[in-house]
């Protein structure tokens, strides 16, 4: 087997790697880790945990840029996943159980993404790694239980962000000015 080499790539090739290491890692059916777009939160229609998968944009290393322009386009692309939990065996204002449970606790989940991404090289099916560098845990947002008020936690998330990094694959066959007829 030779060494994995990096190859110019595109969010399109390097997404499907992404979800498919949170099923194989997370263990959850591939039907509840969603890829999505927009502000507002898919529906919770089914099962007790799941996860949501967001672009979250892309910056261009300016640097490498301002160097190569098009010939070396490194960018590093935001990737939220956002980690939603159900479950309903807290007291009243407590969440305990919602997040520390053995087997549907909201920390046992968010260990699972994070062990699945940080470090973690995408590859295609020729061994070619995708990304720059390895994916790197960037933030997060601290978990935050439904609830309250008089009912107990139920539905929560929190939202993990990784940066990936990649060169950016453009078409260098077109001209780098206008062509007019």
């Amino acid at each position: 087997m030779s060494e994995p080499s990096a190859v110019a790539s595109s969010m399109a090739d390097i997404l499907p790697v992404l979800l498919e290491r949170l099923v194989a890692v997370t263990s959850l059916p591939a039907e509840r880790v969603n890829a999505w777009v927009g502000d507002a939160d898919p529906p919770q229609l089914q099962a007790d945990q799941d996860l949501v998968v967001r672009l979250a944009g892309v910056t261009p290393d300016q640097s490498w840029y301002g160097g190569g322009g098009r010939y070396a386009p490194r960018v590093t692309e935001r990737v939220e996943v956002q980690v939603r939990t159900r479950l309903s065996l807290d007291p009243v204002g407590g969440a305990a159980t919602w997040l520390t449970d053995a087997s549907l606790g909201h920390v046992r989940l968010r260990d699972l993404v994070l062990s699945a991404l940080m470090g973690f090289l995408p590859t295609d099916v020729e061994d070619n790694v995708l990304v720059t560098n390895a994916v790197s845990f960037a933030a997060e947002q601290r978990p935050r239980p439904r609830g309250g008020g008089g009912r107990p936690a139920d539905w929560g998330s929190e939202t993990l962000a990784f940066d990936v990094p990649y060169l950016q694959r453009v078409d260098l066959t077109l001209s780098d000015t206008l062509v007019r007829s």
